[in-house]
């Protein structure tokens, strides 16, 4: 009873528990050069139970693709590896392979070497082979960036080191119908569960007139939603320091703009959630401060001007929050201003 007991509350209570998945591919073949043989660089060779990498006389390079959707939603990434069994190795030697990012949509009854080869790009790896032993290529961090979205899903290439010289590596392709799955290139992921963790509503466009003090935004718990153990971090804008652009210990957010600020044409601000995980949601709004034709305030007056007789004097008054543009007999005077400044 009491094993009974623990063993359904670690079922209840428990969190996180690994989760393993293993994807074949939705596409692979390999492309081949003009060269040896009955390879051509315009010839398709999606449909092969197997495909070569290198021969002697041609290249060839192997492309793989994984779907991630196939994985689950709201999941991390925990480790993700690429199994290969070589079911034919030109010689007894090990051959090395190297691994890389392919930068360009393809499909598999369509890749050509014409159409293909060039979109071979950044290595992520060398692995050394020999002929029916499985191999494991770590591939956590290109997968974890595939799902996240942090880069395109185009898939993998694989190329001999030395290419073209008697270095042929055949693996099974996802045509293999000789029950062997096991020789069929297979992509192992292990990942967590995450918490809840989404944007429920949106903060709302701010318009205000200057000087009207603090305004409350929108109280945060409203926009954003996080349901596991810690709290959420936040960030935000803080360029106008004037603005005042603040969160308080009720994750309010709210505005207090200096006195005489103004944003006529208002402005974009963002604030970012962080959770204990470090993933990341923002939400984006506007703040406006339309200015107000109160008087402005002088912040420089000249003492006293001396002008000598018949000549042009000029006063020179610094003065802030001018929030229209006088004209003519409109322009700023002392009586405008409130302050005086002697002449002599």
């Amino acid at each position: 009873m009491y094993l009974i007991i623990v063993l359904a509350f670690i079922l209840t209570f428990g969190c996180n528990l690994s989760h393993a998945q293993t994807l074949f591919t939705t596409d692979d073949t390999f492309i081949a050069s003009d060269g040896n043989g009955d390879y051509d660089a315009d010839g398709n060779y999606g449909g092969r139970a197997s495909f070569a990498i290198s021969a002697q006389g041609h290249r060839s390079r192997a492309m793989l693709k994984f779907d991630m959707d196939d994985i689950e939603e709201n999941h991390q990434i925990e480790s993700a590896s690429l199994a290969l069994i070589p079911h034919q190795i030109a010689g007894r030697e090990e051959r090395t392979l190297i691994f890389c990012l392919l930068e360009e949509d393809w499909d598999e009854d369509e890749a050509t070497w014409n159409n293909c080869n060039d979109i071979f790009g950044e290595e992520i790896g060398e692995l050394s082979v020999r002929a029916f032993v499985r191999y494991e290529f770590d591939l956590t961090d290109v997968v974890t960036d595939w799902y996240n979205g942090e880069i395109e899903n185009f898939g993998i290439g694989i190329i001999a080191a030395n290419e073209g010289n008697d270095n042929l590596v055949s693996f099974c392709s996802n045509e293999w119908d000789e029950g062997w799955n096991v020789g069929r290139p297979r992509l192992t992921v292990e990942s967590n569960e995450l918490e809840r963790f989404e944007v429920i509503g949106e903060i709302p466009d701010v318009n205000v007139e200057e000087d009207e003090g603090r305004s409350n935004i929108i109280d945060l718990n409203e926009v954003f939603v996080y349901e596991g153990d810690g709290q959420l971090q936040f960030e935000h804008d803080d360029e106008l320091e004037e603005l005042n652009l603040g969160i308080d210990d009720d994750l309010i957010l709210f505005i207090d703009p200096a006195e005489n600020f103004n944003i006529p044409d208002s402005v974009v601000l963002t604030v970012t959630a962080i959770a204990p995980d470090e993933r990341e949601l923002s939400d984006e709004f506007t703040v406006t401060i339309a200015p107000v034709n109160d008087d402005p305030t002088i912040v420089v007056v000249p003492d006293s001007v001396e002008i000598q007789e018949g000549d042009e004097g000029e006063i020179i008054v610094f003065a802030t929050d001018v929030d229209l543009f006088f004209e003519g007999d409109d322009c700023l005077t002392s009586e405008r201003i409130g302050q005086n400044c002697t002449i002599s």
